[in-house]
């Protein structure tokens, strides 16, 4: 299905095309246009592309339903609502692309004595360093932060799971 949807690009000044191509779901143009203005205030770099893939909204969406889920488990974790838990989504993203590669860089010794365990401590770093950035939630211990990286990567591999597409050779 091909899908066509048409926006206003404000830095651009001009009109654009975005479109969206699936196998088996046609993405009705009302949630389309509601993620891209959800997502303009919430990621300032967005003016400088043209777009966002939709996998990655996608992903983002399905990470926030995680911590959401996560959050109404644990008592120890408090997410105020889904805005809180996408801006946490999009932050855990970006930390686990700039700051845990170095993190775990400069571990090696450690994760190699502990046969990979330590990573684990990297993951709640990360999520307690989230945490001091987003006023919206709150992790009351490095103990829960575990428990909340433990939870939210099994529902996401759940999540990775359920969304694959099917690939032919």
């Amino acid at each position: 299905m091909l899908l066509l949807i048409r926006f206003k690009m404000f830095l651009l000044k001009r009109e654009c095309n975005i479109t969206v191509t699936t196998r088996n779901f046609q993405y009705p143009p009302e949630i389309i246009n509601l993620f891209i203005h959800i997502l303009q205030p919430v990621f300032p770099i967005f003016k400088f592309f043209r777009f966002l893939p939709m996998k990655l909204i996608i992903k983002l969406l399905l990470y926030a339903v995680a911590i959401l889920i996560t959050s109404y488990l644990l008592p120890g974790v408090h997410v105020e609502d889904f805005t809180s838990a996408f801006i946490l989504a999009g932050v855990l993203a970006l930390l686990n692309i700039t700051i845990k590669p170095l993190l775990i860089i400069l571990t090696i010794p450690f994760t190699v004595v502990t046969l990979g365990l330590f990573l684990i401590v990297i993951n709640a770093v990360i999520i307690l360093l989230a945490d001091s950035i987003i006023p919206g939630t709150s992790i009351d211990g490095f103990w829960w932060a575990v428990l909340f990286s433990i939870i939210v990567s099994v529902l996401n591999g759940i999540f990775s799971g359920l969304t694959k597409e099917d690939r032919q050779y």
